[in-house]
């Protein structure tokens, strides 16, 4: 929803001419975008590794912490590739 509302919604609201009449290029602006919403998703991934950590130490059982962070990474990887193809769609 956020790269649609990125691409399209934002030209439906008339965001795109403010935009691009203060002299920032689309590129760029969709580069700020993206940038906000990858520290976003890396920040919920790791939120979410260590909700996992706390599950598991609470259990008894113990996971290593290398593997939640690479899970998160891949979390926040696949998060990413579906913001980009949703934006490349729209």
């Amino acid at each position: 929803m956020s790269a649609s509302g990125a691409a399209r919604g934002d030209e439906e609201r008339g965001l795109v001419e403010v935009v691009l009449a203060s002299g920032l290029s689309r590129t760029r602006w969709l580069a700020a975008r993206l940038s906000g919403f990858a520290g976003c998703c890396f920040a919920a991934a790791l939120a979410a590794a260590l909700g996992l950590e706390i599950g598991a130490a609470s259990g008894g059982e113990s996971i290593p912490v290398q593997a939640g962070i690479q899970a998160a990474v891949d979390l926040a990887a696949l998060g990413l590739c579906c913001y980009a193809l949703t934006l490349l769609v729209s």
